[in-house]
Protein backbone atom coordinates (compact mmCIF):
# COMPACT_ATOMS: atom_id res chain seq x y z
CA UNK A 1 0.00 0.00 0.00
CA UNK A 2 1.24 3.30 -0.60
CA UNK A 3 0.00 6.67 1.50
CA UNK A 4 0.14 9.89 0.22
CA UNK A 5 -1.07 13.61 1.37
CA UNK A 6 -1.74 16.41 -0.10
CA UNK A 7 -1.11 19.39 1.48
CA UNK A 8 1.18 22.70 1.60
CA UNK A 9 1.57 21.60 5.43
CA UNK A 10 2.82 18.00 5.48
CA UNK A 11 5.24 16.12 3.04
CA UNK A 12 3.87 14.08 0.43
CA UNK A 13 4.94 10.45 1.42
CA UNK A 14 3.09 9.03 3.74
CA UNK A 15 0.27 10.38 6.10
CA UNK A 16 0.89 12.95 9.04
CA UNK A 17 0.46 10.88 12.61
CA UNK A 18 -2.73 10.69 13.98
CA UNK A 19 -1.15 13.04 17.04
CA UNK A 20 0.15 15.63 14.63
CA UNK A 21 -3.60 15.99 12.68
CA UNK A 22 -5.60 16.00 16.26
CA UNK A 23 -4.89 19.37 17.50
CA UNK A 24 -5.61 21.15 14.09
CA UNK A 25 -9.51 20.11 13.99
CA UNK A 26 -10.47 23.21 15.66
CA UNK A 27 -11.90 26.82 14.45
CA UNK A 28 -8.98 28.08 15.74
CA UNK A 29 -6.36 25.89 14.33
CA UNK A 30 -7.90 25.80 10.84
CA UNK A 31 -8.02 29.64 11.12
CA UNK A 32 -4.33 29.82 10.95
CA UNK A 33 -4.07 27.57 8.06
CA UNK A 34 -2.66 30.50 5.62
CA UNK A 35 -3.78 29.36 2.11
CA UNK A 36 -4.26 25.83 2.41
CA UNK A 37 -7.99 25.32 3.82
CA UNK A 38 -8.06 21.98 1.63
CA UNK A 39 -6.20 19.10 1.81
CA UNK A 40 -6.00 15.23 0.71
CA UNK A 41 -5.33 12.30 2.02
CA UNK A 42 -4.86 9.16 -0.45
CA UNK A 43 -4.26 5.11 -0.54
CA UNK A 44 -3.63 3.03 -2.64
CA UNK A 45 -3.13 -0.77 -3.65
CA UNK A 46 -5.46 -1.46 -0.87
CA UNK A 47 -6.24 -5.28 -0.66
CA UNK A 48 -2.77 -6.44 -2.22
CA UNK A 49 -3.98 -4.61 -5.13
CA UNK A 50 -0.20 -2.52 -5.53
CA UNK A 51 1.26 -4.71 -7.91
CA UNK A 52 -1.12 -4.45 -10.49
CA UNK A 53 -1.93 -1.87 -13.38
CA UNK A 54 -3.07 1.26 -12.04
CA UNK A 55 -6.59 1.11 -13.57
CA UNK A 56 -6.93 -2.48 -11.66
CA UNK A 57 -5.92 -1.41 -7.87
CA UNK A 58 -8.34 -0.33 -5.14
CA UNK A 59 -7.68 3.49 -4.29
CA UNK A 60 -9.38 5.70 -1.84
CA UNK A 61 -8.88 9.66 -1.06
CA UNK A 62 -10.56 11.78 1.25
CA UNK A 63 -10.57 15.56 0.80
CA UNK A 64 -10.48 17.68 3.77
CA UNK A 65 -11.97 21.38 3.66
CA UNK A 66 -12.27 23.39 6.61
CA UNK A 67 -13.06 26.85 7.70
CA UNK A 68 -13.63 28.75 10.96
CA UNK A 69 -16.98 29.24 10.54
CA UNK A 70 -18.52 26.15 9.23
CA UNK A 71 -16.39 23.30 9.97
CA UNK A 72 -15.37 20.63 8.18
CA UNK A 73 -16.98 18.98 4.87
CA UNK A 74 -15.19 15.80 3.95
CA UNK A 75 -15.20 14.05 0.36
CA UNK A 76 -14.54 10.31 0.21
CA UNK A 77 -13.99 8.97 -3.00
CA UNK A 78 -12.97 5.62 -3.77
CA UNK A 79 -11.82 3.65 -6.88
CA UNK A 80 -12.24 -0.35 -7.02
CA UNK A 81 -10.10 -1.59 -10.15
CA UNK A 82 -11.34 -5.28 -9.38
CA UNK A 83 -14.97 -4.64 -10.09
CA UNK A 84 -14.38 -1.14 -12.09
CA UNK A 85 -16.82 0.86 -9.64
CA UNK A 86 -16.45 3.73 -7.95
CA UNK A 87 -17.95 5.45 -4.69
CA UNK A 88 -18.61 8.94 -3.89
CA UNK A 89 -19.60 10.31 -0.82
CA UNK A 90 -19.77 13.47 1.49
CA UNK A 91 -20.38 14.30 4.67
CA UNK A 92 -23.77 15.34 5.71
CA UNK A 93 -24.71 17.94 7.63
CA UNK A 94 -27.19 20.76 7.53
CA UNK A 95 -28.94 19.69 4.84
CA UNK A 96 -31.03 23.34 4.89
CA UNK A 97 -28.13 24.84 4.24
CA UNK A 98 -27.48 23.17 0.76
CA UNK A 99 -28.33 26.02 -1.61
CA UNK A 100 -25.98 28.27 0.46
CA UNK A 101 -21.59 28.49 -0.72
CA UNK A 102 -18.85 29.52 0.92
CA UNK A 103 -15.41 30.21 -1.04
CA UNK A 104 -12.31 28.42 -0.19
CA UNK A 105 -8.96 29.87 -0.37
CA UNK A 106 -8.81 28.15 -3.65
CA UNK A 107 -11.54 30.34 -4.88
CA UNK A 108 -14.22 26.87 -5.31
CA UNK A 109 -17.47 27.16 -3.86
CA UNK A 110 -18.57 24.25 -1.14
CA UNK A 111 -22.44 23.77 -0.28
CA UNK A 112 -22.37 24.62 3.57
CA UNK A 113 -25.03 21.92 3.96
CA UNK A 114 -22.54 19.59 3.65
CA UNK A 115 -19.67 20.81 6.89
CA UNK A 116 -19.73 19.21 10.05
CA UNK A 117 -18.35 20.00 13.08
CA UNK A 118 -14.76 20.08 14.06
CA UNK A 119 -15.05 16.99 16.71
CA UNK A 120 -17.38 14.81 13.99
CA UNK A 121 -14.76 15.52 11.19
CA UNK A 122 -11.60 14.23 13.39
CA UNK A 123 -13.49 11.15 14.32
CA UNK A 124 -13.91 10.25 10.34
CA UNK A 125 -10.74 11.02 9.29
CA UNK A 126 -8.99 9.19 12.54
CA UNK A 127 -11.14 6.24 11.53
CA UNK A 128 -10.14 7.16 7.75
CA UNK A 129 -6.35 6.50 8.78
CA UNK A 130 -6.83 3.84 11.42
CA UNK A 131 -8.45 1.85 8.75
CA UNK A 132 -6.52 2.33 5.86
CA UNK A 133 -9.05 4.22 3.80
CA UNK A 134 -12.07 2.23 4.47
CA UNK A 135 -15.39 4.87 4.47
CA UNK A 136 -15.50 6.23 8.39
CA UNK A 137 -18.98 5.02 10.11
CA UNK A 138 -18.73 7.10 12.54
CA UNK A 139 -20.58 10.31 10.82
CA UNK A 140 -23.57 10.35 8.35
CA UNK A 141 -22.63 10.26 4.73
CA UNK A 142 -24.88 11.27 1.68
CA UNK A 143 -23.65 9.92 -1.67
CA UNK A 144 -22.56 12.99 -4.62
CA UNK A 145 -25.63 11.06 -6.86
CA UNK A 146 -27.53 12.06 -4.11
CA UNK A 147 -27.41 15.53 -4.09
CA UNK A 148 -29.78 18.01 -5.82
CA UNK A 149 -28.53 19.42 -9.39
CA UNK A 150 -25.99 22.38 -8.90
CA UNK A 151 -24.66 21.34 -5.69
CA UNK A 152 -21.46 21.96 -6.64
CA UNK A 153 -21.31 25.37 -8.52
CA UNK A 154 -18.91 26.76 -11.07
CA UNK A 155 -17.41 29.70 -8.98
CA UNK A 156 -18.94 32.09 -10.85
CA UNK A 157 -19.38 35.91 -10.77
CA UNK A 158 -21.02 37.92 -7.87
CA UNK A 159 -24.25 40.57 -8.06
CA UNK A 160 -23.06 42.99 -6.06
CA UNK A 161 -20.10 42.73 -3.27
CA UNK A 162 -19.37 39.38 -2.49
CA UNK A 163 -20.85 38.18 0.91
CA UNK A 164 -19.27 35.47 3.09
CA UNK A 165 -22.11 33.09 2.54
CA UNK A 166 -23.57 32.87 -1.06
CA UNK A 167 -27.19 31.87 -2.40
CA UNK A 168 -28.12 31.44 -6.12
CA UNK A 169 -29.25 34.81 -5.90
CA UNK A 170 -25.52 35.97 -5.24
CA UNK A 171 -24.43 33.86 -8.18
CA UNK A 172 -23.98 34.66 -11.97
CA UNK A 173 -23.47 31.82 -14.26
CA UNK A 174 -22.91 34.52 -17.39
CA UNK A 175 -19.13 35.01 -17.51
CA UNK A 176 -18.87 39.22 -18.08
CA UNK A 177 -17.79 40.50 -21.46
CA UNK A 178 -15.76 43.37 -20.08
CA UNK A 179 -13.93 44.96 -17.27
CA UNK A 180 -16.77 47.76 -16.80
CA UNK A 181 -19.36 44.75 -16.50
CA UNK A 182 -17.90 43.55 -13.99
CA UNK A 183 -17.50 46.29 -11.67
CA UNK A 184 -21.06 47.16 -12.38
CA UNK A 185 -21.80 43.88 -10.96
CA UNK A 186 -19.87 44.58 -7.80
CA UNK A 187 -21.85 47.78 -7.19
Amino acid sequence: MRKRTVSNRFPLDGWPSITELGPLFSAKAWSRWEGDDEWVLRIEGLYGTDCLPEDSQVRACLIITGTPDFGVMLHYSRWDGRTQRSLDCYSKGDMDRIRQWLRTLQEDLRPIGLFIPYAQAWTAVREFMERDGELPSGIEWIGGNELPPNTFRFPGFFNGPEPRVLTDEDINDVAPRSLSEIAQRRN
